[in-house]
């Protein structure tokens, strides 16, 4: 009787749903909380410490999307080169049967 609320799949659902979205609000609310100290602190820092980080944060991010831009091409790559032995297989299998 205890499993009594799993038995209907709909209240499942919900159940998960209102866990996902409890576990979102948590996770927004605790990088609000670490940007704000972050921001706090820069503001507060002199001109050096807040060039040398603003320095670093772009230096980071830019390292970050580049990486992320190579991943995905060669992933679209890899994809290019199986998509056309998967055409040209089927041409040939097309123009083995005519």
């Amino acid at each position: 009787a205890g499993h009594a609320a799993y038995l209907n799949p709909r209240t499942r659902i919900s159940t998960i749903a209102l866990a996902q979205v409890v576990a979102v609000v948590v996770v927004l609310g605790a990088l609000g909380g670490l940007l704000w100290v972050f921001v706090s602190g820069l503001l507060e820092a002199d001109a050096d410490t807040r060039t040398a980080v603003i320095g670093l944060v772009t230096v980071v991010t830019a390292a970050i999307v580049t990486h992320v831009r190579t991943k995905k091409r060669e992933i679209e790559a890899r994809h290019f080169r199986e998509k056309g032995e998967a055409y040209l297989g089927f041409l040939d299998l097309f123009f083995d049967m005519s």
